[in-house]
């Protein structure tokens, strides 16, 4: 399709979007964006992707880096918190304990925790480690098939409606959408337009490329002629013979200049 010809059907189409959204009622339309968002949320359950995300991300070895990576970032909680953990310990204990009794409970404290992180750090099979695992994998079968989880969600969805806040969302999407759209439709170098025409010649070169496509677009437009003559040549043909009728042959004949 030649270019000035695309950029002829992109600017009747894009004159045409704004044309029907200056005469479209925005209440009808926002009250059919909520309740499109409204159904559309309703009918996805997020819980079955969320565990079907996170068992991609924690897939194969990836799971004993997370949690080389929990263990690792425990580690250095401990070390960048050594005082605090200690004034946090010395609280817990009778006020008449000696501090020698305070800083001997402390380092048992964060010895042990240490010694702990350090060995499910090399031993891939440390009790823990696998606790952690079977949880993981628990959580995350509980989202793609937990009835509880799926009716927490459910719950969790209608509060979320609820929300003023997602009302005046719906609100505001087909005002800014039906802003854009007129300002768009303004401007015959707009983005709209020029998206809409790289459409049109996209569409044109693939039709030249296909046989079967172009083949196809020829039989619907056969088609299309048919049905309209068929069904509705009558009404074409009714004006014209009446007004072959009405003719005065001898005013519209080559003889009428004679006289």
């Amino acid at each position: 399709m030649k270019p000035q010809n695309a950029h002829a059907v992109a600017e009747q189409v894009t004159e045409g979007l704004g044309g029907i959204v200056r005469v479209v009622n925005d209440e009808d339309i926002q009250k059919l964006i909520e309740t499109k968002l409204t159904a559309k949320i309703n009918d996805t359950s997020l819980a079955p992707i969320i565990g079907d995300l996170l068992s991609f991300l924690t897939a194969g070895k990836r799971q004993q880096d997370l949690i080389d990576t929990i263990v690792a970032a425990g580690l250095r909680i401990l070390q960048d918190n050594d005082l605090d953990i200690q004034s946090h310990a010395s609280q817990e204990t009778p006020w008449w304990f000696p501090d020698s009794v305070d800083n001997a409970i402390y380092s048992k404290i964060v010895r042990s925790v240490s010694n702990i992180l350090h060995d499910m750090q090399i031993d891939e099979v440390h009790p823990l480690r696998v606790r952690m695992v079977t949880g993981m994998n628990q959580f995350m079968d509980n989202l793609k098939h937990s009835q509880d989880i799926a009716e927490k969600e459910r719950v969790i969805k209608q509060d979320l409606l609820q929300e003023s806040a997602v009302r005046d969302f719906t609100g505001s999407l087909w005002e800014d959408l039906k802003e854009a759209l007129l300002s768009q439709g303004e401007q015959s170098d707009s983005e709209l337009s020029q998206a809409m025409e790289r459409t049109v010649i996209a569409f044109g070169e693939s039709i030249l490329e296909d046989d079967a496509l172009a083949e196809k677009i020829d039989q619907w437009r056969e088609q299309s002629a048919k049905y309209l003559i068929t069904n509705y040549g009558h009404e074409i043909s009714n004006p014209i013979t009446n007004t072959i009728d009405r003719w005065d042959p001898i005013a519209t004949g080559p003889w009428s200049v004679a006289w």
